[in-house]
């Protein structure tokens, strides 16, 4: 095997910080490292790949020091932004982050966070963009049945997708929908996701008199989801820059662009590097609602302006395909295995 990967285990998390640890760090710590040395020992592999910091990293760290195998560590943007600042996590980021063989940050705005925040050696980092799926590309058959499921028939059908929490910007969505659905009354909102803030969303909805305009999926499958970037008209994600939290690229808009779908979303974060301005769709400040109907309502008025820049974003969408990221993941192996062989 080229590689092995070590993921993060734990799930629930206690609000008393030392029992998060005790629950949520330490056992996935400790089975991660078992079961590193366990796959190393058995498949010796060339290079292991870390998804994250927290976990990943230590695990290949310390697989490092045992077999002497290099190690990539993979760099998200929001794991980053998010615990920087942190006394004690902080300083055990930069260790981890300091101590791979090579960083693969997923868009520019990581790479600087890399270098400005963590101290890593900018000749470390990579720049590598998530893969996007080819299944994206292809209309699947259950689109009318989606359609159908969701009440879109015959509607002009705004789709947005992300966990279901403050920084992506759900609510500056909702509080935009009122002045849309004035000129566009055949409006239907499809928010798709679990998250925190679902409760929340559900209420103000209903207290804004919105009901009938707004489906809430919950959860969905793999295929579902491409059926409904099929489905829409437009796909918006209005993410926010929130202290220690911000989108760190965004594969969203590069998958709705797949489907041939004009998007929009927050100017902030790696977003500005998966939308092609005025191109593919449209970067706003999502702190202000207005802002975010603008765009929408220019889109729903213009079909002509949508497949435009739907084909655009089609185009936009093939660069980032796997089978173009996976050749330069494979060149970073070969660089770093190339450097440690004696």
């Amino acid at each position: 095997r080229r590689g092995i990967r070590p993921v993060y285990l734990g799930r629930f998390r206690p609000k008393n910080r030392w029992c998060n640890l005790a629950v949520n760090y330490f056992p996935p710590v400790l089975a991660t490292i078992f079961w590193t040395i366990i796959e190393v020992m058995k498949n010796r592999p060339e290079v292991i790949h870390a998804g994250g910091f927290l976990v990943g990293g230590f695990a290949a760290l310390v697989a490092k020091k045992c077999f002497g195998i290099p190690w990539i560590l993979y760099a998200h943007g929001e794991d980053i932004h998010s615990q920087a600042e942190s006394r004690t996590l902080g300083r055990y980021l930069r260790w981890i982050f300091t101590s791979a063989d090579a960083v693969i940050a997923n868009s520019k705005f990581t790479r600087q966070l890399l270098t400005e925040k963590v101290g890593v050696n900018p000749k470390r980092i990579h720049l590598v963009n998530p893969g996007l799926d080819a299944k994206f590309f292809i209309r699947p058959d259950s689109v009318e049945a989606v359609q159908k499921k969701y009440g879109l028939v015959g509607k002009q059908a705004l789709f947005t997708l992300g966990r279901l929490t403050p920084r992506k910007g759900h609510k500056q969505l909702i509080k935009a929908l009122p002045s849309i659905i004035a000129e566009h009354p055949n409006l239907i909102l499809v928010i798709a996701s679990e998250g925190e803030e679902r409760v929340n969303l559900e209420k103000m909805v209903s207290r804004m008199g919105l009901d009938q305009w707004v489906v809430f999926t919950g959860s969905v499958s793999d295929t579902e989801q491409v059926a409904l970037y099929h489905a829409c008209d437009i796909f918006i994600l209005a993410n926010r820059n929130l202290k220690n939290d911000v989108e760190g690229f965004g594969m969203v808009f590069l998958e709705a662009g797949a489907a041939g779908k004009p998007v929009i979303g927050g100017r902030s974060g790696g977003a500005v590097e998966a939308i092609r301005e005025g191109r593919t769709g449209f970067l706003v400040d999502t702190e202000k609602p207005a802002n975010i109907g603008d765009k929408i309502s220019l889109l729903l008025d213009n079909a002509k302006l949508r497949a435009q820049l739907g084909q655009h974003g089609i185009a936009h969408a093939r660069q980032f395909l796997w089978e173009t990221q996976v050749p330069k993941i494979t060149a970073i192996i070969n660089q770093i295995t190339k450097e440690i062989s004696p």
